[in-house]
């Protein structure tokens, strides 16, 4: 207008969401390296010890409340390490079963990391680990040693979680 009113207001606006999850998936990946790297280049510590800090980490990075390293023979799965936050898990080192009975019988399968944040939403809830030990959220990748499947680092809790593991998660774990 003649005495200076604004009439009409043109602005734009951009969609950004797109590069603030790329940013953030930068910054995660940038932590897991930083934690990786201050476990494998501690001098002096043990592999049992580095284990340890790895799944007490790993834990932590992925907010759930257990982490084994196994070993798989044939059928069997063994628990080598576990580190757990909740007494609800009986699970020990050196506990053994059948290898059909657990998750990581998937992800051996799937050469792959993999992970679900809520069992009952997706075909697992079908498989008799979830019959047996009622575990929500799983992520886990196998350990192979001399191109062969050694066993799986996994991680697990019996409360759902609200979002699916993203790719950068399924990295941290097959990086560990």
């Amino acid at each position: 207008s003649f005495d200076g009113t604004p009439l009409r207001v043109i602005g734009t606006t951009a969609d950004i969401a797109e590069r603030k999850h790329a940013e953030i998936a930068l910054k995660q990946n940038d932590e897991a390296l930083r934690f990786f790297y201050s476990i494998v280049a501690t001098e002096g510590s043990s592999l049992h010890t580095q284990i340890q800090c790895l799944l007490a980490g790993g834990c932590k990075h992925l907010g759930m409340k257990c982490g084994i390293f196994s070993y798989i023979e044939g059928e069997r799965y063994t628990v080598m390490q576990i580190h757990t936050e909740s007494p609800a898990y009986q699970a020990q080192a050196g506990d053994k079963f059948e290898l059909g009975l657990t998750y990581c019988q998937l992800t051996i399968e799937s050469r792959d990391a993999m992970g679900f944040a809520h069992a009952k939403t997706t075909d697992v809830v079908n498989h008799p680990a979830y019959d047996a030990l009622k575990l929500e959220a799983y992520i886990g990748a196998a350990v192979y040693l001399d191109n062969k499947p050694y066993g799986t680092l996994n991680f697990t809790s019996i409360e759902s979680r609200t979002m699916e593991f993203n790719d950068t998660e399924k990295k941290f774990v097959q990086m560990i």
